[in-house]
């Protein structure tokens, strides 16, 4: 399933505001903030997971089948050699690129997310940060990031109480969820229950979703004798849903 990561294009789709309060570019980054906040998250419970593959489970290749599922093209046989790619590299797929684009997103936000909201995501570069200036890739060490990654979370629905600002921090969150989900092959049980908490905040920003992509997507979680085969089909409608 040979389909990269999508990454942001700060200049916004949008033709015009989001309600009254909040800018295409804003929009973009709202939306944006949410996937990347998801992905750095769902990147570490992944490679936790295939690494632990390649060390206790006698499955040399599960770091390449890590970088065959999320279509990264460089993937070093090496595993130290891979970790300190992969963890510090600043390449699309690499966590520190994930996480800078993170923060940048952030502190434009800071009006909308609040400082104590921003901290999380302060934290989460720091920790980073700690580990490659110590040349460190125990990836256990990174667990304090999928922890403040948690936090933020919490401090998003504490915080952001507009509700166009949240829909759209949430929707980024969710799509991207099911995007990673997808690729590691979760089960169809599991993608549409995510898929149909998705649609409740479709349904409140309509005005940025693509209608074709939707019945795409609708069509899709409505056959799972079928669902498998069409995955691939399904992440390219998935990353064509949003007009940001």
């Amino acid at each position: 399933m040979q389909i990269s990561f999508q990454q942001q294009n700060t200049v916004s789709a949008l033709p015009a505001y989001v309600g009254q309060t909040i800018s295409p570019a804003k929009a973009n980054r709202l939306y944006w903030l949410g996937r990347y906040a998801e992905r750095v998250s769902a990147q570490l419970h992944f490679l936790r997971h295939y690494y632990d593959l390649c060390l206790d489970g006698g499955h040399e290749d599960a770091l390449l089948e890590y970088c065959s599922k999320l279509s990264l093209s460089d993937c070093p046989q090496d595993r130290d050699l891979f970790l300190v790619q992969h963890l510090f590299g600043d390449q699309p797929g690499c966590l520190r690129h994930t996480l800078n684009c993170l923060n940048d997103n952030s502190i434009v936000l800071r009006e909308q997310l609040a400082t104590n909201t921003i901290a999380y995501v302060n934290l989460c570069v720091a920790t980073l940060k700690h580990s490659e200036h110590n040349k460190d890739v125990n990836i256990n060490k990174l667990q304090p990031i999928s922890d403040y990654i948690l936090a933020f979370w919490g401090s998003v629905l504490h915080f952001v109480v507009d509700q166009a600002p949240l829909d759209l921090l949430c929707i980024g969150r969710r799509l991207e969820s099911i995007d990673v989900e997808t690729r590691f092959g979760e089960r169809y049980e599991r993608l549409v229950a995510e898929w149909k908490m998705l649609e409740r905040r479709l349904d409140r920003q309509i005005h940025l979703v693509s209608k074709e992509q939707r019945l795409i997507l609708r069509d899709i979680f409505a056959d799972p004798a079928r669902f498998d085969q069409r995955r691939p089909e399904m992440l390219n409608a998935l990353n064509s849903l949003i007009n940001v």
